[in-house]
């Protein structure tokens, strides 16, 4: 069960990368509880965002938070990250 605090948490996140980034809170809202979601935080965190400047660090923190949620709540969704694999050669 997830903790009332966590849950609040996450609705200011949302709510702050709505207010800053509604693109990016409209697309987390779709992808929410899939595999698909999982990668696109990622992506989002690692840079792939089209070249454009940083995100601001509230708003890199209420990603990361986002995600950290999202895994909670589907523990079941994951996704192949290809930066954790060994390197086998």
């Amino acid at each position: 069960m997830l903790d009332p605090e966590q849950v609040q948490q996450q609705r200011a996140d949302m709510a702050l990368i709505e207010q800053q980034f509604s693109s990016i809170a409209i697309n987390i809202s779709e992808l929410w509880g899939t595999r698909d979601c999982l990668k696109y935080l990622d992506e989002l965190a690692i840079g792939h965002h089209g070249g454009r400047q940083e995100f601001p660090k509230k708003v890199f923190l209420a990603l990361a938070r986002i995600r950290q949620f999202h895994a909670g709540k589907h523990p079941g969704v994951s996704y192949t990250d290809i930066w954790a694999l060994n390197d086998s050669e």
